[in-house]
């Protein structure tokens, strides 16, 4: 099983993502570009718009591979 234990931003969804035990965190971006300190578990089925759908897929793949 692989882990991410370091956040990765990204500017589309003004968020920052890493993985935790094969599940994907998100925690907001503040203004500055900085991460806040108010993490949470992305829930696929209730909380990600279903455009966003595939490119947050992507995203827990690119975070799987960089790790």
């Amino acid at each position: 099983m692989k882990k991410n234990n370091t956040w990765t931003p990204y500017k589309e969804f003004g968020s920052f993502f890493k993985l935790k035990n094969s599940v994907l965190l998100g925690c907001p971006m503040n203004s500055d570009e900085t991460r806040s300190n108010s993490p949470f578990d992305v829930d696929f089925k209730e909380g990600v718009e279903e455009k966003d759908q595939r490119r947050m897929k992507e995203i827990v793949t690119e975070l799987q591979l960089n790790n």
